[in-house]
């Protein structure tokens, strides 16, 4: 018969499976380490996240580069006031300077992040994001688009100090979402931005491999299985 000790086996090793494909990585595209880690291609970078997923990060529209160090309070951890993801040894990842430019007169600047299969994505981090001392002129806006989608926007909140930290938490939106390619361009005009020019960092991004399927399957065959043990038992 079905006894508890062998549905207990059972579901231990399907959590088992279901835990290992829930394994979560996060990309902090501001620690130093994770930088040195990334190996160059023709037009960015290209690494492997704690679990596996091969992702590129690159741009056909300038240089991706690392080479801001963190700008805002060193007292602030995780890049925020009340702590956070990132190590901020760095800003992030920017183009031709340290930053994603909207550029007023021309094209706006273009990163993307490449997966090689879809992962879930649950929230995405930025820095040198900030508002105008100026409240007509706004703040900077980060649009980030997932394999093709509409933009998602995010607004400056953070004052210099802060070192312009801004998440876009999907989770807080009302959930994960699943995409393999992710796109991050800026506002192109002169309202939305603190300086010369709309513009900021991607400092990190918290994804995880999409739960494989199979292992369901695994479940339903375990059931029948035992299933089928105690039908024969019974016939005996």
């Amino acid at each position: 018969m079905l006894t508890l000790r062998k549905l207990t086996i059972v579901l231990g090793l399907v959590t088992v499976c279901l835990g290992n494909n829930a394994l979560a990585a996060y990309l902090d595209f501001t620690d130093s380490t994770v930088i040195a880690n990334l190996n160059g291609i023709t037009d960015g970078f290209e690494g492997t996240t704690a679990d596996g997923i091969g992702f590129t990060l690159t741009s056909t529209s300038g240089t991706v580069n690392f080479n801001e160090g963190y700008d805002g309070a060193p007292s602030n951890p995780g890049c925020q006031a009340n702590g956070g993801p990132l190590a901020c040894h760095f800003d992030g990842a920017g183009l031709d300077n340290d930053e994603i430019s909207g550029l007023t007169v021309s094209s706006g600047q273009v990163l993307t992040l490449a997966f090689d299969t879809e992962v879930v994505i649950s929230s995405l981090e930025f820095l040198d994001l900030y508002r105008n001392s100026n409240p007509d002129r706004g703040g900077e806006q980060v649009r980030v688009s997932i394999d093709g989608g509409s933009p998602e926007l995010v607004q400056a909140s953070a004052t210099s100090g802060d070192g312009g930290y801004a998440s876009l938490d999907f989770l807080a939106l009302g959930g994960p979402v699943v995409g393999q390619i992710i796109e991050f361009t800026a506002f192109q005009g002169f309202l939305l931005q603190d300086d010369s020019d709309n513009d900021y960092a991607f400092a990190g991004a918290h994804i995880s491999p999409v739960p494989v399927p199979a292992a369901v399957w695994l479940f339903g065959t375990a059931m029948l299985g035992l299933l089928g043990i105690r039908r024969r038992r019974s016939a005996t």
